[in-house]
């Protein structure tokens, strides 16, 4: 009953309270006036508690940052490893992590944007520490394959020219023969070398001799496709035991008409004309007519033809003979001079549908006639004597 009615008094006096009397009244409880919120050591216990809870939660913040991070590395190295890029290619693409702004380095990968912020301040920072013409340029093919590899361009087709608009140094095939030389210079200072790699980035001329190369030195490079001579103006970027490494240029320049060792010959052939239009009387046969001919010279694809059809400039003639034993070259020819001898019409007839293995084979074989033996070779200005008198 005490213990009811303690709790009734209690109840009805803190009815009366207002909520500041309230929390007063539950501040001074205590056991003869000692508040326990006010000790000293409940207050340092409540502070170390809150200090070791705040220490966990940044020792957790930052246990989850490093996991992050590392997960970052990880996918930025699987996605570095899937990609196959060269050891270059990744200092590449660090650098421009680095500068992209984003918080995750992977984001290279996958928004064009991070990359471009990137490469932007990449190439700020090469221009501002003076880098040469020749650098910015290896940097600027390297991160143009970066970029194909990364899916933010398409590959460049690699085709053939259709046109001499077209030309470029893309084109020139490994193993082609070159003439290197610096602009300024005259034409006996020319440098023989060979094409020894070439990629839509950068192509690798092996010279005969050693050279020595400066970095964005401007070269001049000759070559011969058909029955053209080629030039381009293009920088050098490096110089390394493969050769000297060239930046492509589409600047290509009609130099001359190819110029071909001659040699007399004495040589069966047979010739045919090919018309584009026939006359209709003539159209039951359509097999082109054969007549016998003489070839007396060749020069690489031109041939020097001796023959009784009336031919004239420009016609289109269909031509069949025995280059050497067991070697028979046919093809159509176009007719670019016709000329009188004493002993008839002979004819300039340039072979039109050679590539450029079937012109080599034609070198090849004429440099053959060429370096024979003086035995031969006296035989043969014999047989060249006769050949033009008769």
């Amino acid at each position: 009953m005490p213990l009811v009615l303690f709790q009734f008094v209690a109840l009805a006096v803190t009815g009366r309270l207002t909520p500041y009397e309230r929390f007063d009244a539950m501040r001074r409880l205590d056991t003869g006036g000692y508040s326990v919120l006010t000790n000293k050591w409940f207050v340092l216990l409540g502070w170390s508690v809150i200090f070791i809870l705040i220490l966990l939660l940044l020792v957790v913040h930052r246990m989850r940052t490093e996991r992050e991070k590392r997960q970052i590395e990880q996918r930025y190295d699987e996605l570095s490893d899937q990609m196959q890029l060269t050891a270059a290619e990744r200092e590449i693409l660090d650098a421009i992590a680095v500068r992209s702004g984003s918080a995750r380095k992977d984001a290279v990968f996958h928004h064009v944007e991070a990359f471009e912020n990137g490469l932007a301040r990449l190439m700020q920072d090469v221009f501002a520490e003076g880098h040469n013409l020749a650098y910015r340029k290896r940097l600027q093919a390297a991160v143009y394959a970066l970029e194909e590899k990364l899916g933010y361009i398409k590959p460049a087709p690699v085709y053939r020219p259709k046109s001499i608009k077209e030309q470029s140094s893309r084109h020139i095939p490994v193993g082609t023969s070159v003439l290197l030389s610096l602009p300024g210079q005259d034409e006996a200072r020319q440098i023989p070398g060979q094409i020894a790699a070439n990629d839509r980035y950068e192509f690798v001329v092996r010279p005969e001799i050693p050279l020595a190369c400066q970095p964005g030195q401007m070269w001049r490079v000759q070559y011969e496709i058909g029955t053209v001579t080629w030039e381009i103006e293009a920088i050098a970027l490096a110089a390394s035991d493969k050769g000297l490494i060239f930046n492509h240029s589409d600047r290509v320049h009609f130099v001359n008409r190819r110029r071909f060792p001659r040699v007399a010959v004495r040589k069966k052939a047979t010739l045919a004309q090919l018309p584009v239009f026939r006359h209709a009387q003539e159209a039951d046969d359509l097999r082109p007519v054969f007549f016998d001919a003489q070839i007396n010279e060749i020069a690489g694809p031109s041939l020097r033809i001796r023959t009784d059809v009336e031919l004239a400039l420009k016609d289109r003639v269909l031509v069949v003979f025995e280059l050497e034993p067991g070697l028979i070259v046919q093809d159509i020819g176009l007719v670019r001079d016709i000329r009188q001898t004493p002993v008839g019409q002979a004819a300039i007839v340039e072979l039109a549908g050679l590539n450029d293995r079937a012109v080599a084979e034609l070198v090849r074989v004429t440099n053959q006639l060429l370096s024979r033996t003086p035995q031969a070779a006296a035989e043969q200005n014999n047989e060249n004597t006769v050949a033009e008198v008769t």
